[in-house]
């Protein structure tokens, strides 16, 4: 077991013995520094149900940060990580490799090949002439709050990573990637994202200007692996029938791209 797991599982244990699932940053940091875990910050950011502790499995626990240097456990695993859905949209994608392509596999890199080769113009608007606004990847702050089952989440200027944003006519897209492919994600590293944008519009800071324009954000996954000395993308368009509801997530459109040089 990492010394990442092993953390995660004595404040699991510790937090139901005191019957209290609410921990602080502070006892992360005891617990970690108890089994050399270098990065108590890194603690909760679980972004695969599988990697959870088989203990917080078996008994239907996840946990979520709350800003602020909190954090709570809370039940029921399936509401917070969403499984990938099958691809039935494949495309063999004809490329021109750069000099700079896939020099390395950081998600940074892979992003900008899928934009600069014409890949998310084709899946996102049918159009690899689209040229969208970018906005590269950023951290940002965001106080709001959100349901998640029976559960109402309050969360308090939340840090809040966006690999990519593309907007184009009043459509906002964020993007997360892995450089991985895998069979389900937590639903936090789109949502709140989204939920960012979203708020910020309905609070007036996100301004249209062109009358004809559409406000509305979506969230795009992307997932690459080589398979036989072939890059294949992997892209999931999803969307948030209730902006407030995390469980309220919803596909849009998926396709798999396999890269072919030329």
């Amino acid at each position: 077991m990492s010394k990442k797991r092993k953390t995660l599982e004595e404040v699991f244990n510790r937090c139901m013995e005191s019957n209290n699932l609410t921990f602080s940053s502070d006892f992360a940091k005891e617990i970690s520094i108890k089994h050399n875990f270098s990065n108590h910050h890194d603690l909760t950011h679980i972004e695969r149900k599988n990697l959870l502790p088989k203990v917080m499995i078996d008994k239907d626990y996840f946990v979520i940060r709350l800003g602020q240097g909190q954090y709570k456990f809370i039940k029921g695993i399936n509401d917070y990580y969403h499984p990938f859905e099958k691809i039935d949209n494949i495309k063999d994608w004809s490329y021109k490799k750069n000099i700079l392509d896939e020099l390395n596999t950081s998600e940074s890199n892979i992003l900008s090949v899928i934009n600069n080769q014409g890949i998310i113009q084709d899946f996102l608007y049918g159009d690899r002439r689209e040229i969208p606004n970018v906005y590269n990847a950023h951290r940002t702050g965001h106080t709001f709050k959100y349901k998640l089952k029976e559960n109402e989440i309050t969360c308090d200027q939340m840090q809040i990573e966006i690999d990519l944003t593309l907007e184009s006519r009043g459509r906002i897209t964020v993007f997360e990637a892995k450089n991985k492919f895998s069979e389900n994600f937590a639903k936090y590293q789109i949502y709140f994202p989204f939920r960012k944008y979203y708020d910020e519009y309905l609070e007036g800071k996100i301004k249209l200007t062109n009358k004809r324009d559409i406000f509305e954000v979506d969230s795009c996954y992307v997932q690459r692996k080589e398979i036989d000395g072939i890059s294949v993308i992997r892209m999931y368009l999803y969307t948030f029938s209730d902006k407030n509801d995390i469980c309220s997530i919803k596909l849009l459109d998926s396709c798999e791209y396999r890269l072919i040089p030329n």
